[in-house]
């Protein structure tokens, strides 16, 4: 593409026709020897050219760039603070239920050495009545030995005359058997 020296200089506008349709004189960048662009010109080119979109987009782009950057600040913003609350309600529960678990094992300590007190009670009072019937049957051996000793006592010292009368009386008793026969 070949521009005049008045092209390249000042940018035309959309509303200037005049230049657009004249015959070019000179060759941007074109190095007679190799048809080599510089790339200087050519990139002062596109800036005439289009140096206004580009710093609309450019711009636009900053733009977007900028609230992406806000957005992705606020939402790290409020996820910290979810985060923060979730952790501040999460330390609360914990602290609620060691203190539950802690009642509730004071709670069951307290039912255990009750428990235990009771059966400590309970076997004490079943060893002393152990005991006490222990002593009531030894005292009614004692009895029922001693009164058993007097009545072999009593057999013992029956005299010969009640032996012989006892011996008349089954004697009689064996006759009298003899004859109902």
């Amino acid at each position: 593409m070949t521009l005049s020296n008045k092209q390249i200089a000042s940018p035309s506008s959309p509303n200037d026709s005049s230049d657009v349709n004249q015959p070019v004189d000179v060759v941007v960048g074109a190095n007679p020897n190799n048809e080599e662009v510089d790339l200087n010109t050519l990139n002062k080119i596109r800036d005439l050219l289009f140096g206004q979109q580009v710093q609309k987009h450019e711009q636009q782009l900053n733009q977007l760039g900028h609230r992406l950057d806000q957005e992705y600040a606020d939402l790290r913003h409020h996820i910290d603070q979810g985060l923060q609350s979730l952790e501040a309600s999460m330390r609360k529960e914990l602290k609620a239920l060691t203190k539950t678990l802690k009642t509730n094992h004071d709670e069951q300590t307290a039912a255990v050495s009750d428990l235990h007190d009771e059966y400590e009670t309970g076997m004490a009072a079943v060893e002393a009545k152990i005991e006490r019937l222990g002593d009531d049957f030894n005292q009614k051996h004692d009895e029922l030995r001693a009164l058993l000793e007097r009545e072999v006592q009593e057999l013992n010292t029956v005299d010969d005359a009640d032996r012989a009368h006892l011996a008349d009386l089954f004697s009689e008793l064996a006759l009298n058997i003899r004859a109902h026969r």
